[in-house]
């Protein structure tokens, strides 16, 4: 499967993959030989493509760098988080001097609040004075609060989210919710490590007895789809009998609905009865992997972690862009003798926040696609196609928003054969081809296996949710139990949406490399990579085992040779 994945790699390895060797076995008895034979499996060689795609994208980071480093020396991201006053002087921290004020500079440690009044403009009565100071407390001046380290007012005639808080009852709330939570923490600790070894639990039974779980699974879905069916068919007869009663649509309506979610139930199952075994197999061949590579049940924890830096990143990139600019001191028009500063963007910043702002969503959309493995045989392989298909959906919807807009027919087909004859790679052919010709296969892992899966999360947060109820309801001074136990119930899910969605990957993983052996081999001149257990669900899976089997069927005879038995 490697090779359908990779557009580029080293000699050695491209060499090693591209045969596989199988001993064949010639004559019989002492004479027997052993010869090997090499069957072509892969794509010839491959190369990097779209090379010049890669060093545009290259070259736009690296001025995106630049851009991005101009603004972090022009910025001060505590502009942003404490404000600064008539001076510049950034309120919290050690301010630099400046030539053009001779007022900045101070050393505003003690004073980390930022109080903003507004004074008299004896000039202008109608555009007044805007005052900005740096205060140790906002208690100390009266009719404000802090927020956000600023210092906003509290007048009792302005709708202030203090005055709604209190009438909707949301700060008690929110004191009692903050007090729980501070009286059961522990509790919640344990709660969150019995949820890890729920998920374990589940794991097990995916393992050893996924055969079981599938079938009661499915018997169960089967016998409720029927009761609830035949009991609103029943409430609907005797509704019926009532001709005034309101309720005989509402049940009619609804037994018509359960009936034909029945009878879909029923044929899929029928149709897909054989399919099924596959899916079981499939959970058997997946648990093997991962309790040979236990590791990649945390992968999901790399891929979180990457994404949560990608977003600090992007967050601090973006405060240090708002927080560029250039220190201009405006005299003010009005014949008065103050003096107002401002810091000023410069065309460069600008653009800057504006590439940024796009660069993130892409990254972040990768981020959250590919793991950390993942995005290094990205780096490896297919770094130049992703160039390519990034900026070709910039300009595709580029054109379809211009479409939109312009509402000219021209743009629109421009766009649709933008979509048409965008450059697909020879993996995504590969792979929708695979995926098509085992329509059924892919219909019966998607609902078979999902719906397995989501019960396995589903059992981990209830056997959660019933231990954290006997746990914390009856601790004692706890105002709203059910936060604590809600919080418990969100952190089981997660941990066992992390292990399962594994599960889920592998699974796939292994069904397409399934679909893939029976498209290149046939078990008989070009053996199977797959399990024995997997070649039961081939066409000519006897014939192939067979021959695996005799190939296999060497013993050692009195004299010590290998006696063998020829290949049918």
């Amino acid at each position: 499967m490697c090779d359908y994945l990779c557009c580029c790699g080293s000699d050695d390895i491209r060499k090693k993959r591209e045969s596989k060797v199988s001993p064949e076995l010639i004559g019989s008895g002492t004479n027997s030989t052993i010869t090997q034979r090499s069957v072509q499996v892969a794509p010839v060689k491959r190369g990097c493509t779209d090379v010049f795609f890669l060093i545009l994208h290259i070259t736009f980071i690296i001025v995106l760098a630049v851009l991005v480093s101009y603004c972090i020396v022009h910025g001060n991201i505590y502009r942003i988080l404490n404000g600064y006053d008539d001076c510049g002087n950034v309120c919290g921290v050690i301010n630099e001097m400046d030539n053009k004020l001779g007022c900045k500079g101070a050393d505003k440690r003690k004073e980390k609040f930022l109080l903003v009044e507004k004074t008299q403009n004896n000039y202008d009565p109608d555009n007044p004075y805007i005052h900005r100071q740096c205060v140790e407390s906002c208690n100390t001046v009266s009719g404000y609060r802090t927020f956000l380290n600023r210092c906003v007012p509290t007048n009792k005639g302005e709708v202030t989210s203090e005055n709604l808080l209190s009438r909707t009852g949301l700060v008690n709330y929110f004191q009692d919710v903050s007090e729980d939570l501070s009286e059961c923490w522990r509790e919640i600790i344990y709660v969150c490590i019995i949820s890890f070894a729920f998920s374990f639990i589940v794991l097990v039974l995916f393992r050893f007895v996924v055969g079981f779980v599938v079938w009661i699974v499915l018997f169960a879905s089967i016998v409720v789809s029927i009761i609830a069916t035949i009991f609103l068919w029943v409430k609907y007869a005797q509704y019926r009998k009532d001709p005034d009663s309101e309720k005989v649509m509402t049940y009619l309506v609804a037994a018509i609905i359960a009936t034909c979610i029945t009878v879909i139930i029923l044929l899929m199952l029928l149709i897909m009865r054989k399919r099924i075994k596959l899916v079981v197999e499939l959970f058997k061949e997946a648990g093997k992997a991962l309790s040979d590579m236990p590791v990649l049940l945390f992968e999901p924890l790399l891929t979180f972690g990457a994404l949560i830096g990608t977003i600090a990143l992007w967050l601090y990139i973006v405060l240090m862009i708002e927080s560029a600019g250039k220190l201009e001191v405006h005299e003010s028009t009005s014949g008065a003798s103050m003096k107002q500063i401002s810091y000023i963007k410069d065309g460069v910043m600008s653009a800057t926040r504006w590439q940024i702002t796009v660069t993130h969503f892409n990254e972040l959309w990768t981020f959250d696609k590919i793991s950390s493995w993942e995005y290094l045989s990205w780096l490896d392989y297919h770094c130049d196609y992703t160039v390519v298909e990034d900026y070709s959906k910039m300009d595709g919807v580029y054109v379809e928003k211009l479409s939109k807009s312009s509402n000219d027919s021209t743009l629109e087909n421009v766009s649709v054969l933008f979509g048409m004859f965008r450059k697909l790679p020879t993996i995504f052919k590969r792979a929708f081809q695979l995926l098509s010709s085992n329509a059924l296969r892919v219909i019966a892992i998607n609902s078979v296996g999902d719906f397995v899966l989501f019960l396995g999360k589903v059992f981990v947060v209830v056997a959660t949710v019933l231990i954290g109820i006997e746990m914390i309801q009856n601790l004692p001074g706890l105002h709203h139990p059910s936060v604590p136990i809600v919080l418990c119930a969100i952190f089981a899910f997660l941990v066992s949406h992390c292990f399962l969605t594994v599960y889920e990957m592998t699974i796939d993983t292994i069904f397409l490399c399934f679909c893939e052996d029976c498209e290149m081999n046939d078990g008989i001149s070009r053996p199977y990579f797959m399990s024995r257990n997997l070649m039961e669900f081939i066409q000519n899976s006897k014939k192939s085992m067979d021959i695996a089997a005799s190939k296999n069927k060497d013993s050692w005879n009195g004299n010590g040779n290998i006696q063998t038995v020829a290949a049918k």
